[in-house]
């Protein structure tokens, strides 16, 4: 079965399983690195890796110092698979098989750190957004992070920084006062 990496922190070098879904597509490492460095010195608790796929982003999290991850992924197949890392891993994250709007109803507490990376195709961020603030999923000081290949529209969000890689946007937000 095909792997990836963590590729830094404490955790680093550790491989997991990447499957071969057709509905996933891997965070490539540049995209991992680019992101996660782009957060430094920025320090976070508690994570909402929104849309996690086979958890890439939930397990750079924590290998880079986070204490918790809640990990949402609705389909089965990317669901199992997560499951299996974090279990063969062990790492304090919490996988979730739910849609990830009906999830962001059910959460009172903020998160320090929310990464959204929804399949491409779908026009998923701008409602992700709005279900987020609705439900106030964040604070001043959170740092809300969207993997996306084309631009979308964030109307109560300051885009503070766009890099692309590839064809992979790293955008982080920051809610308009």
């Amino acid at each position: 079965m095909p792997k990836a990496r963590i590729i830094a922190g404490t955790h680093r070098r550790l491989q997991f399983e990447t499957g071969d879904l057709p509905q996933t597509r891997p965070v490539k490492d540049r995209v991992k690195e680019s992101l996660f460095n782009q957060l430094e010195p920025f320090h976070y608790e508690r994570v909402l890796d929104a849309f996690a796929g086979i958890g890439s982003l939930s397990f750079e999290a924590i290998s880079r110092g986070a204490q918790w991850v809640d990990a949402v992924e609705q389909d089965r197949a990317a669901f199992q698979l997560l499951t299996r890392n974090i279990n063969a891993l062990k790492m304090p994250i919490k996988a979730i098989h739910m849609d990830v709007f009906a999830f962001v109803q059910t959460k009172q507490d903020p998160y320090d750190l929310i990464v959204c990376d929804p399949p491409y195709k779908a026009a998923l961020l701008e409602p992700f957004l709005k279900a987020i603030k609705k439900h106030g999923l964040y604070t001043d000081h959170t740092r809300i992070v969207c993997l996306h290949e084309t631009p979308f529209n964030a109307p109560d969000f300051d885009v503070v920084s766009s890099r692309k890689l590839g064809r992979t946007f790293i955008s982080h937000l920051k809610e308009l006062r």
